[in-house]
């Protein structure tokens, strides 16, 4: 599940900066685009610090997405590090927002049960290009741009 999160980060990374100005600030990703201020554009993802370093990174983040005017946004995936990541933006004031629709499933399949109106395929992984794809067109991202991806 990690490996597949950390792969999603990457293709988000690529769909980023196509529009965004992304700053790799060594624990953490920030993606911002004052023209476009809504969290979508503006979010810091591919966490990964210590414990220690938690409180320090959110408090970071915080300032330079207010001196951009726009409100500060954190990607939380399993990826992400430490595992208690989230309750400490919660514990900041953070309030949970969306939850995106990439759903992985690491077992048997023969014991998933599925709910009827939903399709479920099966994949190792190597579908994620169209689940990409399909997301930058559910955008609107012109085709010449897809293909940068």
């Amino acid at each position: 599940m990690e490996n597949m999160c950390r792969r999603i980060e990457e293709h988000l990374l690529s769909l980023h900066s196509l529009v965004n100005n992304v700053k790799d600030i060594g624990y953490a990703t920030l993606c911002s685009n004052r023209r476009i201020p809504i969290t979508a554009y503006n979010q810091a993802y591919r966490v990964n610090v210590t414990e220690s370093e938690a409180q320090k990174l959110i408090t970071d983040v915080i300032g330079y997405y207010k001196s951009m005017g726009v409100n500060p946004c954190f990607v939380v995936s399993p990826a992400t590090r430490p595992s208690t990541f989230a309750d400490s933006l919660l514990d900041a004031g953070f309030k949970l927002v969306l939850e995106e629709d990439a759903m992985v499933h690491e077992g048997e399949s023969k014991n998933f049960r599925g709910v009827p109106d939903v399709n479920v395929v099966s994949s190792d992984g190597s579908l994620l290009d169209v689940w990409t794809d399909v997301n930058m067109k559910g955008f609107g991202i012109p085709v010449v741009l897809r293909a940068l991806s």
